[in-house]
């Protein structure tokens, strides 16, 4: 169905294990609790600011792991990055600021972005002198 187009959970990896990150109308209501924000505000803070805070990467990512995952591993899960350091995270924002903002396109422009082919990509050329 048009409306599964991205429905499927994005596979992490932290230290030797994976996690899945899946947002649903749950999770989405829950970030907006946690964050104090509306998802609106949230887009606009991911896509148009670039300003996403550490804790709130973190919040979301937590999150994400409800569907798939216990709260103990959730909680360990957390504890790992808070004592490894920020840049275990950091180094995975895309991933998670892309898996949270997938379900929130509109269907119709899920699919077209799915069915573009690498072929249809340009590369850039370096002219060598």
């Amino acid at each position: 169905m048009l409306e599964d187009v991205f429905n499927a959970p994005v596979e992490i990896s932290i230290g030797e294990k994976k996690y899945k990150l899946e947002y649903d109308n749950k999770a989405y209501a829950q970030i907006e609790i946690v964050l104090n924000m509306g998802l609106c505000k949230i887009m606009d803070v991911i896509i148009k600011e670039n300003n996403l805070k550490y804790n709130e990467l973190l919040e979301i990512f937590c999150i994400g792991l409800m569907k798939h995952h216990t709260a103990q591993e959730i909680g360990e899960v957390r504890n790992l990055i808070k004592d490894s350091g920020m840049g275990v995270l950091i180094s995975r924002a895309y991933t998670i600021q892309a898996a949270f903002l997938r379900q929130l396109f509109l269907p119709e422009i899920a699919l077209k972005s799915e069915n573009v082919k690498k072929a249809q990509l340009k590369k850039k050329k370096v002219k060598k002198t």
